[in-house]
C-alpha cells in the first residue's frame, strides 16, 4: 500500500479579519419580523397615539411635532423665522425714520413743506405762485391748479391770496432753489426729480416803469434840469399827489392803484405797471409840480439825459425818457407847444388842462354823467382824436366839393350814428361829419316833381377802410305832408310799424311815391330829436 502524505497549512485570522469575514450575528437562525414601512408605522402610531406623552419625554408628541417642522422647514428653526419677521418690521421702521429725518432735512429753514410763495408784482392771471416742496420751490403754472391746492391746504377758495401767501422780493426768490413747475393738479406728487438754480427775474412777470419822483412844487430843482426857472412861480399845493398802477393786483383780471402824496423837496421811487400805450401811462400825476427820473423801462437802463423834446422833457442818446415833467405850474405860453397831426394841423387833445408844457385843444363839449355816452367818448379819442394821420385833420381835402371853413372837415361837428339812421345804412356805431347835402330827384313810380335831400358824410372811423370815406342818407323829403292825407294815412307811429308791402299798398292807393311814407316819415316824423345823430364833438364854433 503505497502511503501518501498530506500535507496539512493553517491560516490563522485576527480578530477583525473574522468579523470581515464571518456574519456573526446568526441572522439566518432567527425569524424575521414583518417590515416597517410607512403604512405600518402610521397603523402604530394610531395604536399607540394616547400611549405616547404630550411633553414630558423625548418620545412625547411634542417631540414629533417639532422634528417634523424641523423637516419642513428644512431644519430652519421657527423662532429663527420670528426673529426674521421682527428684524424686517425693524427695518420698516427705521426706514419711516429715515425718510422722516431726511424730509426734515430737504425742508428750507425759513419756509416749511406747503408753504406758498408769491412775488410782489403778479400778471392779470395771479400768476406766477410757488409752493414749498422737499425744500425748494415749484412754479404753479395755472392758477386753477393753485385754487386747488389751496383748498387741498386747509384754506378756503374765496380766502384772499395776501392771506394764504407769504410775500417775498424778487431777490428772496431768487435765492431758493426750484423744482420742476406744477402744469396740473397731479404734478404735485410727481418723484424722482431734481433741483434746478433760475433766475426769477420782475421783468420777466410784467412789464413795468421804475423811476424816482420829486416834488417840485414849491422847491428849488437843484439839477436845473426842469424846463424853466422853478423858483419864480408862487407854491400852489402843500404837496405832490400821484396814482399809478400797481405792479400787484387784487384778484385775477383786476388791477390795484396806489395813491402817494411827496412833500416839496422830497423824492420817492416807485415801481408802476407800463401799459404801453401811446400817449398814455399808468403814472397820474393829480396835482403838484413833479418830475419823474426813470430808473429803467422794463428791464432797459436808462443813460444820461441828452437831449430835451418839445415839452421840456429829456431823452437820452438812444431816444428813452429820462426825465418827464407833470403838471408844470403858470408855464408861459411862449413855451406851450401842440401836438401836431402827420397833416400839420394841431391834434385834439383828451382834456383841457393847460398846466403843462402842451396846449391843448379842448374835447368834450359838457361832462357827461351817463356810462354809455362816457363810452362814446372814450371811442372818440381812442378811434379818431388819437389818429394823428384821420382825415379829420386833413385841411386840403374836398368832399364832393364841400369843405369847412378851415378846409377839409377840420373844426367841424362830429356825430355818432345809432340806431335807426346808422343801422338802415349799415353803418350803425360810426363817427362822422356832415359834409354838405343835395337835392336829387326820386326815381319812385308817382315821383312827380319831388325831390329829395340827400345829407353826405364822412367816416372818421380808423378801422373804416371802404373806396371812399363819402356816404350819402336820404335825410328827408322836399314834401310838405298835409294833415289831410295824415288823417287819411294815420299818424307816424302808425306808419312806423308797417311793413314795406304794406307802404307799397297805400302808395298805390293814393297814387304818391312810396318814399314819402318810408323815408319821410321813418327819418324825420319818427325822430324829431334826431336821437339817431349823437353830437360828440361840437367842433371849434362852440368851443
Amino acid at each position: 500500500m503505497s502511503s501518501n502524505n498530506q500535507k496539512l497549512s493553517k491560516k490563522v485570522y485576527n480578530n477583525k479579519e473574522f468579523t470581515d469575514i464571518i456574519d456573526r450575528d446568526f441572522s439566518s437562525l432567527i425569524k424575521t419580523q414583518n417590515p416597517i414601512n410607512v403604512k405600518r408605522f402610521f397603523g402604530l402610531y394610531r395604536e399607540l397615539f394616547y400611549k405616547i406623552d404630550k411633553y414630558e419625554t423625548s418620545k412625547s408628541h411634542y417631540k414629533l411635532i417639532l422634528e417634523s417642522q424641523d423637516y419642513l422647514n428644512n431644519y430652519i428653526d421657527w423662532r429663527d423665522q420670528v426673529i426674521s419677521d421682527l428684524i424686517d418690521k425693524i427695518g420698516e421702521l427705521q426706514q419711516i425714520l429715515i425718510d422722516k429725518q431726511t424730509m426734515e432735512h430737504q425742508s428750507h429753514p425759513m419756509y416749511p413743506e406747503g408753504t406758498f410763495l408769491r412775488s410782489p408784482a403778479r400778471n392779470s392771471n395771479g400768476l406766477p405762485l410757488w409752493i414749498m416742496q422737499k425744500g425748494v420751490k415749484r412754479e404753479i403754472k395755472n392758477y386753477n391748479t393753485y385754487q386747488s391746492l389751496k383748498r387741498a391746504a386747509g384754506n378756503q377758495y374765496e380766502d384772499n391770496d395776501d392771506d394764504v401767501c407769504r410775500k417775498l422780493e424778487i431777490s428772496a426768490l431768487d435765492d431758493i432753489l426750484d423744482g420742476p413747475p406744477i402744469l396740473d393738479d397731479n404734478d404735485i406728487n410727481s418723484k424722482n426729480w431734481e433741483s434746478t438754480d433760475l433766475d426769477i427775474t420782475l421783468q420777466g412777470i410784467t412789464d413795468y416803469v421804475e423811476a424816482e419822483l420829486t416834488c417840485f412844487e414849491g422847491s428849488d430843482d437843484p439839477n436845473n434840469m426842469a424846463p424853466f426857472n422853478t423858483t419864480q412861480y408862487q407854491s400852489r399845493y402843500s404837496s405832490c399827489k400821484v396814482e399809478y398802477e400797481s405792479l400787484d393786483i387784487n384778484a385775477p383780471g383786476s388791477t390795484k392803484y396806489i395813491t402817494e402824496n411827496i412833500f416839496p423837496g422830497d423824492s420817492k421811487t416807485i415801481k408802476y405797471r407800463n401799459n404801453n400805450i401811446t400817449f398814455q401811462s399808468s403814472l397820474n400825476v393829480i396835482e403838484g409840480f413833479t418830475q419823474e427820473k426813470i430808473i429803467k423801462d422794463t428791464g432797459i437802463a436808462i443813460g444820461a439825459p441828452t437831449s430835451q423834446d418839445p415839452y421840456g422833457n429829456w431823452k437820452d442818446e438812444n431816444g428813452n425818457f429820462a426825465y418827464r415833467y407833470y403838471d408844470l405850474p403858470g408855464v408861459p405860453y411862449s413855451f406851450k407847444k401842440y401836438r401836431d397831426s402827420s397833416y400839420g394841423t394841431k391834434q385834439i387833445q383828451p382834456n383841457s388842462r393847460n398846466t403843462d408844457a402842451s396846449w391843448w385843444l379842448p374835447y368834450k363839449d359838457h361832462a357827461w354823467m351817463d356810462a354809455d355816452e362816457q363810452m362814446i367818448q372814450d371811442r372818440l379819442w381812442e378811434e379818431v382824436f388819437n389818429d394823428p394821420t384821420n382825415v379829420y385833420y386833413n385841411t386840403s381835402a374836398t368832399w364832393n366839393g364841400w369843405a369847412g371853413p378851415l378846409g377839409g372837415l377840420y373844426g367841424e361837428p362830429i356825430y355818432y350814428l345809432s340806431s335807426p339812421l346808422g343801422e338802415l345804412e349799415g353803418h350803425n356805431n360810426m363817427f362822422v361829419v356832415k359834409a354838405g347835402t343835395n337835392l336829387e330827384s326820386l326815381d319812385d313810380t308817382f315821383n312827380g316833381n319831388l325831390l329829395y335831400q340827400t345829407q353826405y358824410y364822412v367816416i372818421l372811423n380808423k378801422d373804416f377802410e371802404p373806396f371812399n370815406q363819402l356816404n350819402r342818407i336820404k335825410s328827408s323829403l322836399d314834401y310838405q305832408f298835409g294833415s289831410s292825407l295824415q288823417n287819411l294815412v294815420g299818424n307816424a307811429e302808425y306808419l312806423s310799424t308797417l311793413s314795406t308791402s304794406e307802404y307799397n299798398q297805400i302808395a298805390t292807393n293814393y297814387q304818391l311815391p312810396i318814399s314819402i311814407f318810408t323815408n319821410n316819415w321813418w327819418l324825420t316824423m319818427s325822430n324829431p330829436t334826431r336821437s339817431n345823430q349823437k353830437e360828440a364833438y361840437p367842433g371849434f364854433n362852440r368851443l
